[in-house]
């Protein structure tokens, strides 16, 4: 509304939003990460469970301090943060905005709303409840959480191959996991991550799918016509070293951008997730991916 001769201008400046990273862990701040193994992805879990389960780490509280403070250092305004231990939701009074959820982790539940009930109880102090990923909810558990409504679900979807092999059927690495840690595999069987999550009831606006490196083209289209918003984590999809995944060919790309956790990234720093995109999605253009960040 002002003419450009009152325009102020700031050579070598650039005034925006704060950067948004809308996935995150705060609880991974000090894992060993360059001793995880990073294929298959299994073994990584593997590794992370057996580093969390051993004594000596930081305090889950402490490690949240920590990544927090480096997150807002390196220019991040919000985080939204699955949290799995209690403490590493971080502090309110954290250096930047955090969004946190409880993330439920619950293949074989026990039976009727009790499960429900009990997870609604740990959320606090979180504002909900996110879901860790379609092979460790069970459906009858996921069903409630998404039609709660009235806020945002956020689940890790579609992360690798091993993730299709276990919910098509029952095999792989993940499923050779799971069977080794429980005991047991689920007897439903999904074609795909997003076939679960129909099924969830999770195909909606309200659905944050983080990841999403391992779906198809077919896959990302039926997301994106049900506004299912995907959270991309360059930082994370380079260190595991991961393929392309179809973002282009689909014509489909992220809503936002995330940086997981110290856990399977070199740092936790915005402007550096910003760059891999830009070197992982060419085709995707600088003032999509800046709008996607901030």
């Amino acid at each position: 509304e002002h003419p450009a001769d009152t325009w102020e201008r700031f050579h070598g400046e650039i005034w925006t939003a704060a950067p948004v990273m809308a996935h995150a862990h705060l609880d991974g701040w000090d894992a060993p990460s360059a001793q995880f193994r990073r294929a298959p992805f299994a073994a990584w879990v593997a590794d992370l469970i057996s580093w969390r389960g051993a004594p000596g780490r930081m305090d889950p509280a402490l490690s949240a301090a920590a990544a927090a403070a480096e997150l807002a250092a390196r220019g991040c305004g919000l985080a939204a943060v699955h949290v799995g231990e209690t403490g590493a939701e971080g502090d309110p009074q954290a250096p930047l905005e955090l969004l946190s959820w409880r993330e439920v982790l619950d293949p074989f539940p026990i039976a009727g709303e009790a499960a429900g009930a009990a997870w609604l109880r740990q959320a606090a102090p979180c504002t909900g409840l996110a879901l860790h990923a379609p092979y460790t909810v069970d459906l009858d558990l996921a069903r409630p959480v998404f039609a709660r409504g009235g806020g945002t679900v956020s689940l890790h979807l579609g992360e690798t191959e091993e993730e299709r092999q276990l919910l098509a059927h029952g095999s792989g690495p993940l499923a050779e996991l799971l069977m080794e840690r429980r005991g047991r595999l689920s007897p439903r069987r999904f074609a795909s991550p997003v076939n679960w999550l129909a099924e969830a009831g999770g195909m909606h606006g309200g659905t944050l799918a983080v990841h999403g490196g391992a779906l198809n083209v077919v896959e990302l289209r039926a997301l994106h016509r049900a506004g299912v918003r995907i959270v991309f984590c360059p930082g994370t999809h380079a260190w595991f070293g991961r393929s392309e995944p179809s973002f282009a060919p689909a014509g489909v790309f992220p809503s936002a951008l995330g940086c997981d956790s110290r856990a399977s990234n070199e740092c936790l720093d915005p402007l550096r997730e910003f760059r891999l995109v830009l070197q992982q999605l060419p085709a995707w253009g600088i003032p999509a991916a800046w709008e996607a960040l901030t």
